[in-house]
């Protein structure tokens, strides 16, 4: 039997198996079946069709690829990145202002590396904002 070879495929893409996307058409716009992920089986859409051919779109350059953000479930521990650049780790709870609005404004990372890949734009976000200056 061959090599199954999804999830260096998904790895290209900077995805794990399972984990959601969407898909943009050339416009921009949404695929009405979003979200898609890969499995072992191929490319699925939310209907759980293997969806070659908008696969191929992808690799083709036709469609795009937009990561759905991680959102964390009452009690995750999650980073965030502190205006000073700093990396914390905090329990979430979606009763919590903070903690809302870190997730509203994209400060709300799975992994202590994701919030690393992230530490400059979020920085930069926050120095923007007049009550930093």
């Amino acid at each position: 039997m061959g090599k199954n070879y999804w999830e260096e495929v998904a790895k290209i893409f900077g995805l794990e198996l399972g984990q959601k996307v969407d898909v943009l058409n050339e416009n921009g716009n949404r695929f009405f079946n979003s979200p898609y992920a890969f499995r072992k089986q191929g490319f699925f859409n939310s209907a759980q069709n293997n969806s070659f051919d908008t696969f191929v779109g992808i690799m083709s350059g036709i469609y795009t690829i937009k990561k759905i953000p991680w959102k964390p479930k009452d009690g995750d521990w999650f980073y965030h990145i502190q205006p000073n650049g700093k990396i914390w780790n905090s329990r979430f709870y979606k009763t919590g202002t903070l903690d809302r609005l870190l997730y509203k404004s994209g400060n709300c990372f799975k992994t202590k590396e994701e919030a690393k890949q992230n530490a400059t734009r979020i920085v930069e976000m926050l120095k923007s904002d007049e009550l930093f200056k």
